[in-house]
């Protein structure tokens, strides 16, 4: 299946946000991370969890949660940490939109990355906006 994220439900329907959500097969979201930490200057194979013994916590970046799957309890990630993580994201994306990626990867696989993480943004968005969780699946 891979990884989902996307806007924690509402008690009532929220049509606007309920249906958003970016997701990846595993092998598109290895390469997104990959992709991701290179913008942040992570080698992430020297990471926790990436087959290194490197720790998260000397990495200084607001998109922590996107990497390190120990920092995101119980698969929600509170509408706080999306709001940090929200203008680094809109970096990432305007750069990559204009092809400009700091990792390597196929060129396909740059402009599917690319199509996610703006739907990707979309959603942290809308958890910033509602001040609803990411949910991670």
């Amino acid at each position: 299946m891979g990884v989902r994220y996307e806007v924690e439900p509402a008690k009532e329907a929220d049509l606007d946000h309920d249906s958003l959500s970016a997701s990846y097969g595993w092998a598109h979201y290895h390469a997104f991370v990959v992709l991701l930490a290179a913008e942040e200057g992570i080698v992430l194979d020297a990471k926790m969890g990436y087959g290194g013994t490197d720790p998260w916590t000397d990495s200084e970046t607001s998109l922590r949660p996107l990497f390190d799957i120990d920092f995101v309890v119980d698969g929600r990630l509170p509408a706080a940490e999306c709001q940090k993580m929200q203008p680094r994201l809109r970096e990432i994306s305007e750069r990559w939109s204009r092809g400009l990626f700091a990792g390597e990867s196929e060129e396909q696989m740059k402009l599917d990355q690319n199509d996610t993480l703006c739907r990707l943004v979309s959603v942290v968005d809308a958890c910033v906006r509602t001040g609803r969780a990411l949910t991670i699946h």
